[in-house]
């Protein structure tokens, strides 16, 4: 049988874990919570983030003007932190 993560009413939870065979980073929200809000946990910590790469030549391709800085879980595990302990999780005021 398989386990189903509890997340509170009003959580947000992001942790290290295993789904559907695979070991990954998992982000889940509770009741109450919308999934843009859990979007935008995973566009921070999870995902590249793309800036204006003003070093490009006029004349350069369009491809070019766009540079990638790694995500801030990759930024940490760069860094040399152990990304099987993460553990974040927040909740709604009242």
């Amino acid at each position: 049988m398989r386990r189903k993560p509890t997340v509170k009413e009003g959580e947000l939870h992001i942790y290290y874990g295993k789904i559907d065979g695979s070991t990954d980073i998992i982000y889940h929200n509770g009741p109450k919570t919308s999934q843009g809000d859990l979007r935008l946990l995973h566009s921070v910590m999870g995902c590249e983030s793309q800036h204006l790469n003003l070093d490009a030549p006029l004349d350069s391709k369009r491809l070019d003007w766009v540079k990638y800085e790694p995500s801030l879980f990759d930024e940490l595990e760069k860094r040399g932190y152990d990304l099987s302990t993460v553990r974040f999780y927040i909740r709604k005021k009242k």
